[in-house]
């Protein structure tokens, strides 16, 4: 089966691959010059964990449990060598 994928960005390029990888003849269309430079690009590159807005329990439980399952499809490239803090409200914040 022949399958066309469009969009390069991370979840098009990883839909590529797991498809191309159970056997599938997989073509993967982009309008930029490159994989990676739409959405991925305009967000500087970074993984964004998603803690700056939970909106409920569940929206930090799904951005924790995203971030794992990224650091484990894509950690070695993953740059993670800084300290990050997450500041929130003391008063009405998830």
């Amino acid at each position: 089966m022949k399958i066309a994928v469009v969009g390069a960005g991370i979840f098009g390029t990883t839909t590529a691959i797991k498809l191309a990888e159970k056997g599938f003849d997989v073509d993967l269309f982009e309008k930029e010059s490159d994989i990676l430079m739409g959405a991925s690009g305009a967000n500087q590159f970074r993984l964004h964990i998603g803690y700056h807005y939970p909106r409920s329990d569940e929206t930090a439980i799904s951005s924790r449990d995203a971030e794992l399952s990224f650091k484990k499809e894509y950690g070695d490239s993953v740059v993670d060598d800084n300290d990050h803090y997450y500041c929130i409200a003391s008063q009405g914040s998830k």
